[in-house]
């Protein structure tokens, strides 16, 4: 029977709001800033001193722009957009810059100033000390302490030079929003009222600088490829009929993993080998009764190379696929490196255990980990995970703040079921239930996007006592959908859950996924299971467990745990992005 609304609701906040042990205040902090996302607010000067007379008369508008793991808030003064305060969550806290910018975007001789949080900090006040690049910048803001208080009325900021009589304090009031300004000066593009617009960009893929600049790494030699339909120029052209009519270079072999070289197969469906008909080249599968090249695949190649899409989630399988080749195959590896579409800049999610490792997930890194593919390689190569010859081809023109959308290369599907830039943002969350008996929307016209079950007939309940958690960035939905034979529920017409993305900078998908698992648990604990043992898997565990990369999530959701391991999981996503810094490739941009 389901459970009643209110009950529900009950039940997944209460859920929300006892922790097993102690927050840390830096999230909670950050929250208090994201919970605002793309709000701005008007503000005053307290006790303006002759150094602010500049502000003075001026209208002051603060405006909560992105709100991922680093939170940018622009501070206007007049016409005048030159400032905005950059928050991140570091490993030890959060940390205050400031980025200062010309009109025509570019950075003024003194910006980046700030420091780290001091001990101490809470939810709604933090005090960050002038870092050692402060000090050396500006010599006279060598004992700055910032001050920012969040309440749920009043926005603080304030300057403290410790020592001289030197006072800046602003304060915004949060209970009545205005209009959201203009970007500020050096941003990337508009964001009206919290929302993305697209710009055009013109990131230069890797097979492209390949063929411009680094043809001598393969000419002369045997060359097999490992790719997919999702290896291509900016004009659309494969990169296999750009490699086999490149001059001097020799392709002998393709290797096709999940879906195929045309990425055409089914999840999980077996691929065969054969032969390119384009091209006349042996294509050998990595997604039927091997996973690796066999020996036999690899005799006639003296270099390998990888060109293939990713999504930035650790459950997608392609990236294992040249992992496992890398440490197998004896051969020097050229990785074309692409974008990662839902941004290079964010990391969320567990760092996977060994014990659990799988083709969804081979190497202990988080779940949305925030590099590119040949950052990726290079971070296992360097941190001894793997054994392997790799060079990267880097782009050019990318910037780790990019979507997808934002690149100017044209979009692909890079599997049959991810068919939207939201559907592979929410990918790393919502995978979860391909691990229960309830659906993550494969059969429908928006996998990832659409959950549902037969037994899910209160979705409107489960849809509202979501809404009431208010987490950032996503709305939930209700509808219905007729689903195609061959999966879940195929031929029946089932209750589903849209997840509505509406503010991309601001959701975080794995945190959405484990909070509808919850959901559906506690609305329907006798209908609600987790799937049985992966066949494919190591010790024939769970296919929760595998996608998750550990039993605790599957634990944690019967449990009704799920903050204390989103804590633990926020700790594992600062640990790595901290190990990843020595092997980025690509500056943040100017966002």
């Amino acid at each position: 029977m389901p459970i009643p609304l209110p009950l529900l609701v009950g039940l997944l906040t209460l859920a929300a709001v006892v922790p097993a042990r102690p927050r840390d205040p830096a999230d909670d902090f950050l929250q208090a800033l994201r919970a605002r996302c793309g709000q701005a607010f008007e503000g005053r000067l307290i006790n303006p001193q002759p150094t602010d007379s500049a502000m003075l008369g001026q209208r002051l508008v603060m405006h909560v722009r992105e709100c991922g793991d680093t939170v940018r808030v622009p501070f206007h003064v007049g016409d005048n957009r030159s400032r905005t305060w950059v928050f991140t969550r570091t490993a030890d806290g959060v940390r205050l810059k400031h980025d200062h910018r010309h009109e025509d975007g570019s950075a003024d001789a003194v910006t980046q100033y700030g420091g780290e949080a001091r001990p101490g900090g809470s939810a709604a006040r933090m005090a960050f000390a002038a870092d050692s690049l402060t000090k050396a910048m500006i010599p006279a803001a060598r004992t700055n302490v910032w001050t920012v208080d969040v309440t749920t009325s009043t926005f603080v900021y304030q300057l403290e030079r410790e020592g001289t009589s030197r006072r800046f304090r602003v304060e915004f009031d949060l209970r009545t929003p205005v209009p959201p300004p203009p970007a500020p000066w050096g941003a990337s593009r508009d964001l009206p009222d919290g929302q993305p617009t697209a710009k055009r960009g013109n990131v230069i893929p890797g097979i492209e600088v390949l063929l411009a600049d680094s043809l001598h790494l393969i000419r002369g030699k045997r060359v097999g490829l490992l790719t997919n339909h999702s290896g291509r120029d900016r004009k659309g052209t494969s990169t296999v009929d750009l490699l086999f009519n490149a001059p001097g270079v020799k392709l002998t072999a393709l290797y096709g993993p999940e879906h195929g070289i045309r990425g055409e197969a089914k999840a999980g469906e077996k691929v065969g080998s054969g032969v390119d008909a384009r091209t006349g080249v042996t294509v050998h599968s990595l997604y039927g009764a091997v996973r690796v090249p066999t020996p036999d695949m690899l005799k006639d190649i003296d270099v390998l190379i990888y060109d293939i899409q990713d999504v930035g989630a650790r459950v997608y399988t392609y990236q294992w696929t040249l992992a496992l080749t890398a440490a197998s195959a004896g051969k020097p590896i050229i990785i074309l490196d692409r974008p990662n579409p839902i941004r290079a800049d964010r990391v969320e999610g567990n760092i996977l255990d060994l014990a659990y490792r799988s083709l969804v997930g081979q190497h202990a890194v988080a779940l949305r980990y925030g590099l590119t593919p040949g950052e990726l390689m290079r971070y296992l190569v360097g941190t001894k995970a793997l054994n392997a010859d790799i060079t990267v081809i880097p782009m050019q023109q990318y910037t780790r703040d990019l979507w997808f959308d934002e690149t100017g290369l044209p979009r692909v599907n890079p599997s049959p079921n991810l068919r939207s830039l939201d559907a592979e943002l929410l990918y790393p969350g919502t995978v979860f239930f391909e691990g229960t008996n309830a659906t993550e929307g494969r059969g429908t016209d928006a996998p990832f996007t659409l959950i549902g079950a037969d037994y899910l007939t209160d979705h409107a309940a489960v849809a509202s006592a979501l809404n009431a958690l208010r987490m950032p960035g996503v709305r939930f939905d209700t509808t219905t959908r007729t689903i195609e034979a061959g999966y879940k529920f195929g031929g029946t017409t089932i209750p589903m859950i849209k997840v509505v993305v509406t503010d991309r900078n601001a959701v975080r998908p794995v945190e959405v996924g484990i909070r509808m698992l919850r959901a559906f648990y506690v609305a329907h604990p006798k209908e609600f299971s987790w799937r049985g043992q992966a066949l494919n898997g190591p010790n024939r565990r769970r296919s929760i467990d595998l996608l998750a990369g550990t039993d605790a999530l599957a634990n944690a959701v019967e449990k009704g745990t799920i903050d204390a391991l989103l804590e633990g999981w926020n700790a594992d996503a600062a640990r790595f992005r901290a190990r990843i810094q020595p092997y980025l490739l690509y500056p943040v941009g100017t966002r």
